[in-house]
């Protein structure tokens, strides 16, 4: 199979292991059906986040998510790079043992593709030499006008398991998550009801909070409340909204989005609800928060359970748990 360059091998290799359609479609054919035909006789086993198994779903894995770092000359010396070590090799001391995180989502104003991708750099440094690498999956944000063509073309085609070619607009099937990267309602719910039955849980990603709290807090779409109707509408499935943007952690459980959560100075935990999770920021503490989040997720088949720890920036290396709950 020929192809013009590492990006479109990479591109048509997703397009014959999956829902992806290759741009070399008919040169990748029989290889996708002999793959299929070993799938189905039980040859081509499950590995890592590849497709998800019912086997891989029932042990305890975990991802985790961070937001606006930004670029090396925005943030205190060593900040981000205390977010990866940690992701890496957990310090902050719980209750709850969390495996290794399988994938990390970047909840916007990485700035991958910013100086040379300096910050891409990072991340591949931290993760080169270790016996499990996480796969990395950005969206962007206000202050990622580069990141766009560079995700496209660099960040996503090195991972596992993309569907989807856009940056802002892709989603992964990880064992019994699907994560969304995305907040058009009709494609997100589309996905939501889509999804296999071996998908237990949804979570949605994207850089901007529909509830913001502390900065940012006058700013909303016309669509939120409808948005976030639909996800209550499936909350069998949905669990949460990953997002970024205000650089403070927070997070809600809201069922009504036109009840008390119209306060911005309130964070109710209503029955029923989806929780919005703010990531913080992981450098950037340009709104007052001179504290680096990391979120961790933890999933043990329908058990949902959430980890956040905090550094502060003037101390990056010293995480503590900040915040540690169970989904009810």
């Amino acid at each position: 199979m020929k192809t013009n360059s590492r990006a479109e091998q990479a591109y048509c290799y997703r397009g014959c292991f999956g829902p992806l359609i290759c741009s070399s479609q008919r040169r990748c054919r029989p290889l996708a059906l002999l793959l299929g035909a070993c799938a189905i006789i039980g040859v081509l086993a499950a590995r890592g986040g590849d497709s998800p198994s019912a086997t891989d779903a029932a042990k305890p894995w975990a991802f985790a998510a961070f937001a606006d770092c930004r670029s090396e000359s925005e943030r205190p010396k060593g900040v981000y790079e205390g977010v990866l070590k940690e992701t890496r090799e957990p310090t902050a001391k719980s209750e709850s043992k969390f495996p290794v995180i399988e994938f990390v989502i970047g909840c916007g104003d990485i700035k991958l593709a910013a100086d040379n991708h300096k910050n891409w750099d990072l991340w591949l440094a931290a993760f080169g030499d270790a016996k499990e690498k996480p796969c990395f999956f950005p969206l962007i944000g206000n202050w990622d006008t580069e990141d766009p063509p560079f995700n496209r073309k660099v960040v996503l085609p090195a991972q596992k398991n993309v569907v989807g070619t856009e940056p802002e607009k892709y989603y992964v099937d990880w064992k019994n998550v699907r994560l969304i990267v995305c907040r058009d309602l009709p494609y997100v719910e589309g996905l939501i009801q889509a999804a296999p039955e071996q998908i237990q849980h949804v979570f949605i990603a994207d850089h901007y909070p529909i509830f913001p709290r502390y900065a940012h807090v006058a700013e909303t779409r016309a669509d939120d409340a409808r948005f976030w109707s639909m996800l209550v509408k499936h909350r069998s499935r949905v669990r949460a909204l990953l997002v970024g943007h205000t650089h403070h952690y927070s997070r809600l459980r809201v069922a009504d989005p036109n009840g008390k959560v119209k306060d911005p100075n309130s964070f109710p935990d209503e029955d029923g609800g989806i929780y919005q999770i703010d990531c913080g920021n992981a450098g950037r503490g340009s709104h007052g928060d001179d504290v680096s989040t990391l979120v961790e997720v933890l999933i043990a088949g329908k058990e949902v359970r959430y980890r956040v720890v905090q550094a502060p920036h003037k101390s990056p290396s010293e995480f503590r748990v900040a915040d540690e709950w169970k989904m009810p």
